[in-house]
């Protein structure tokens, strides 16, 4: 799978603006606000149907404009054969269309089915720094790449939780609706966590062999699953027992006080939770070999994904940026990495690897 080609029109900081890939291995290179981000944005939302930057579709709009248009031409490589394939998205107001191969594409199964894409920002620092949302989204978002089914999972489950928080909210609460709304509740986090669990344990696995393979194990890299109140085969009945005050409580408080949307992901380094022992460059290490796990895990599961990186070179010296082009030389996707102009140690390094430079002037 790789891309070939990538045409944005009234995208941000681009009214028109065409971009041609020759090569597995690509470098953009440029000044601040040269566009380069926007470039992997693009490529991005196209996988997602929406920004890593924003969640509003209006941000994404150049000045002036109330529309976007993104195309990306990409080949695919099936048994010696090359096919031509085409992924679209076109925003309007707020009307999205979204197109593979000129078919109008309905549902996240069909996207991904057949363009998927893992992206790596700055931002990307809070699986190892910020609160749970962002460690539990990486997971949902890594099993929904996987396995599209799941994504119906965690609709489902939200909107069981908004209506059981709805129902928390109200005035005089019917006990009987409450016992059917917990219960739910209880089932669908069960079923989430078994999917987040058998998951993280195969990036684990792979995070493992890769610290062994590139760095001789002179680390280690732990990832635990924490549930809320839920333990590990726990029945409903064995739950309620154990929480006998949780009615009283959620009524005070008026929302759910259990559930997989509680739950968080320890990572640890060396032993130690690596959110408050390990150094900024430990942490981004952590965070680059995750990514480079899902990838591999996702090339078992699904297939090839192309892997944006941008900037992300920073905070790593020359030994740990080789160990780390050797890991990303053996990914079977295309890899894309933006840096500012003048990253001449970078540009260097990435000369053995047959990096294709691309520069925006």
């Amino acid at each position: 799978m790789q891309i070939k080609r990538v045409h944005l029109k009234s995208f941000r900081c681009f009214s028109s603006f065409d971009i041609e890939f020759d090569s597995p291995c690509i470098l953009i290179e440029g000044a601040n606000g040269s566009g380069k981000t926007t470039i992997l944005e693009a490529i991005h939302y196209l996988s997602y149907v929406r920004s890593f930057r924003t969640f509003s579709p209006n941000d994404l709009f150049q000045f002036d404009h109330d529309s976007f248009f993104i195309k990306v031409y990409y080949e695919t490589y099936i048994e010696d054969q090359i096919l031509h394939n085409q992924v679209q998205a076109g925003v309007e107001g707020k009307k999205k269309l979204v197109k593979v191969d000129n078919k109008t594409v309905t549902s996240y199964k069909e996207l991904v089915d057949h363009y998927r894409v893992v992206t790596l920002t700055e931002d990307d620092l809070s699986l190892v720094k910020g609160a749970p949302e962002g460690r539990r989204n990486f997971i949902d978002q890594a099993a929904s790449l996987a396995n599209p089914l799941f994504l119906k999972k965690i609709r489902f489950f939200k909107k069981i939780l908004q209506n059981r928080n709805s129902m928390l909210q109200s005035d005089n609460i019917n006990q009987e609706m409450y016992n059917l709304w917990t219960e739910k509740l209880w089932q669908e986090s069960v079923d989430i966590q078994k999917e987040r669990k058998v998951l993280l344990k195969e990036i684990q696995d792979i995070v493992q062999q890769l610290v062994e393979k590139y760095f001789s194990s002179e680390f280690s890299i732990k990832l635990s699953y924490k549930q809320n109140k839920i333990k590990k085969n726990m029945s409903f009945e064995d739950f309620l027992i154990e929480n006998p005050f949780l009615q009283e409580q959620e009524t005070r408080i008026r929302r759910s006080l259990f559930g997989a949307h509680l739950d968080d992901i320890i990572i640890s380094f060396n032993d130690k939770k690596s959110r408050h022992f390990a150094s900024r460059g430990q942490q981004k290490l952590i965070v680059v070999l995750l990514k480079i796990a899902q990838l591999k895990q996702l090339e078992i599961k699904k297939g090839e994904a192309i892997f944006l990186l941008d900037d992300f070179a920073t905070d790593f010296d020359e030994t740990k940026m080789k160990l780390i082009l050797k890991a990303l030389e053996n990914l079977k996707g295309q890899i894309i990495l933006t840096c500012p102009l003048g990253n001449s140690k970078l540009k260097n390094l990435l000369k053995k690897y047959k990096f294709q430079t691309i520069s925006l002037d």
